[in-house]
């Protein structure tokens, strides 16, 4: 796993992909008449603020996070790839794994049931019993929330977090 163009690219286009065909049929329609007063375009500029820049403030936290980091699972370990440096954690030295999961593919938190675009956003932060801390983000595997049930004998809890970000605990 790690953070590939393709990833990228695929995460922005299927996560913006709705938004962004319904705010090009308001331009296409209402365009002139919305841009033609201000309250319009002060109702655009919200709409685009809270429409797109959270998720693009996400995708490059997320990027900053993991661009360095390759991760692979072989044998009940994590192999970690750092800056040309590699580590392994086997399974057993992890005290726990905290998931952050979207609510997009179960329908478990606020954004995926209201469809609002920062629902696919998700990553888990690895605690070893070093109180060693590794985040890895969906931006590395786009369905990381696959493998959230994989990790046998080690505590996992989930937390819905209201804005996904990797900063707040």
């Amino acid at each position: 796993m790690k953070v590939t163009l393709k990833n990228i690219l695929f995460i922005f286009i299927t996560e913006k992909g709705g938004a962004t065909v319904v705010l090009s049929l308001i331009m296409i329609f209402f365009g002139k008449d919305i841009f033609s007063s201000t309250f319009g375009q002060i109702l655009f500029s919200i709409v685009f603020i809270i429409t797109y820049l959270p998720s693009i403030y996400l995708q490059i936290e997320y990027y900053f996070r993991n661009r360095n980091m390759e991760v692979s699972i072989v044998n009940k370990s994590f192999i970690i790839k750092r800056n040309g440096e590699q580590k392994t954690i086997e399974f057993e030295d992890i005290d726990h794994i905290i998931e952050y999961p979207s609510g997009t593919k179960k329908g478990e938190s606020l954004f995926g049931a209201a469809g609002i675009t920062l629902g696919c956003y998700h990553y888990m932060r690895i605690i070893t019993k070093s109180e060693e801390e590794i985040i890895i983000t969906f931006l590395m595997y786009p369905k990381l929330y696959e493998l959230f049930d994989t990790f046998d004998g080690v505590k996992t809890y989930k937390l819905y977090p209201w804005f996904p970000s990797t900063f707040i605990k």
